[in-house]
């Protein structure tokens, strides 16, 4: 666990990468109901992806899009910012050595 969490940390370290965390005193969250990921693209439109245990499935209709869109700006709201994450992780890898 220690190798995976510097991991993390090391790979928000790379300029296309940003790791946040949503720490446990915030309860319950948006993005407890399960991933997804909002797709941009220069010449088409945008999608929202999202993934269970039985299938993946892309959701293009704008109103599915702008629901998503707003859970990841709550989430966002809710996660320290990268700084903060990456002491934190730092710290939960301290404790496994």
């Amino acid at each position: 666990m220690r190798r995976q969490l510097r991991h993390l940390v090391d790979s928000g370290e790379r300029p296309n990468i940003t790791v946040r965390v949503v720490p446990l005193r915030v309860g319950q969250y948006a993005g407890q109901r399960g991933p997804f990921v909002c797709l941009d693209f220069a010449e088409e439109p945008s999608l929202v992806y999202i993934e269970n245990h039985h299938f993946g499935m892309f959701l293009d209709e704008k109103d599915d899009i702008a629901a998503y869109r707003l859970a990841l700006g709550n989430i966002l709201n809710q996660a320290l910012e990268p700084a903060e994450s990456a002491e934190l992780i730092t710290n939960l890898a301290g404790e496994h050595e």
